[in-house]
């Protein structure tokens, strides 16, 4: 009997001593920080937004088909739009010859356009913010070279990346 009221009056004892929380007293001595302790508290944080870098480009005509125009010439123009939030470059590789059956080549003069008319130099150009730029791409055939070719089909590939 009495050993039984041992155990029961230390179970009990220990249920009283820890309270709800079962764990030891709330009040802790402070732990000072890394901006100091003390009756004056203040600090700073850094907050960043890492906005990643972000292209489109869409090429609607994906073939030209050269036609002859007034001057004799052969050509088509066909269009390309960019939109980037970067600043950024292309990287172009227009072909300087149209390759035909049994290794016959026509010479082709590309040139690429802003919207705005001047040609593209490979120079970087200021971000779009996220709206169109529109470039021309024409390909001529002269008179001269047209006539001097061998009947067949003539093509070369016309290439860009937009690179930041």
């Amino acid at each position: 009997m009495a050993l039984a009221a041992l155990v029961l009056g230390v179970g009990s004892a220990s249920v009283y001593a820890g309270g709800d929380d079962r764990g030891p007293s709330q009040h802790k001595p402070h732990k000072a920080g890394k901006h100091g302790c003390g009756d004056k508290c203040e600090g700073k944080m850094k907050i960043v937004l890492d906005i990643p870098r972000h292209c489109d480009l869409d090429i609607p005509d994906e073939t030209l088909t050269l036609t002859q125009v007034q001057n004799g010439s052969w050509t088509d123009t066909g269009t390309f739009t960019v939109r980037t939030n970067a600043p950024y470059r292309l990287d172009i590789s227009a072909p300087r010859v149209l390759n035909g059956q049994g290794g016959a080549t026509i010479p082709v003069r590309v040139t690429t356009r802003h919207e705005s008319g001047g040609e593209y130099n490979g120079r970087y150009l200021p971000s779009t913010k996220n709206a169109d730029k529109q470039f021309n791409v024409t390909a001529t055939v002269s008179n001269d070279n047209y006539s001097e070719a061998d009947a067949g089909l003539y093509s070369g590939i016309y290439t860009v990346a937009v690179r930041f």
